[in-house]
């Protein structure tokens, strides 16, 4: 199951809601959804279910009703942008943590880092922003620190980021 979710009831294009009963809307939605992936897991047609991009207080409402943990929570994880409490908090609940966009998340347009790291960026490197992008090369990987410790081990940057070096 994945958020954000559409705006509504409806398709992506209904405008969004703005009533103080979203929330209720939400977890209406929620668990309906969850029970049917636990009715495909109970039928054996698969093994597993799982949750993507939600955070701690979704994860929070979730088990309030779920009679299967979500196996798996999809996040975007990386050096710039590290979830500590979530990442914590999915192995107290023994929920796996799965990265997605490891390799960090370059914005189409200069100016200032919405990193929130506080730091400035290193020379020709692109910002990093976590705002979707087309682009699949990683700006972690065109940092200088990441290419010194690749030649150190005789690996690629993409195999010391990857975890396959």
């Amino acid at each position: 199951m994945h958020l954000p979710e559409s705006s509504g009831f409806g398709d992506a294009t209904d405008p969004p809601l703005k009533s103080g009963s979203e929330h209720w809307q939400f977890l209406n939605r929620l668990k309906k959804v969850w029970k049917a992936m636990e009715g495909l897991v109970d039928s054996g047609l698969v093994r597993a279910i799982g949750v993507s991009n939600f955070g701690v207080h979704q994860i929070k409402e979730l088990l309030k009703f779920a009679k299967i943990v979500p196996a798996v929570n999809q996040v975007e994880l990386h050096p710039f942008w590290r979830q500590d409490e979530l990442v914590k908090f999915c192995q107290m609940k023994c929920i796996h943590g799965s990265a997605h966009t490891p390799l960090g998340v370059p914005t189409s347009s200069p100016g200032v880092s919405d990193s929130g790291s506080g730091g400035e960026d290193e020379p020709r490197t692109p910002r990093i922003s976590f705002r979707r992008s087309r682009s699949v090369h990683g700006p972690i990987l065109k940092l200088s620190f990441v290419g010194e410790i690749a030649d150190r081990h005789k690996k690629t940057p993409e195999q010391m980021m990857s975890g396959t070096a």
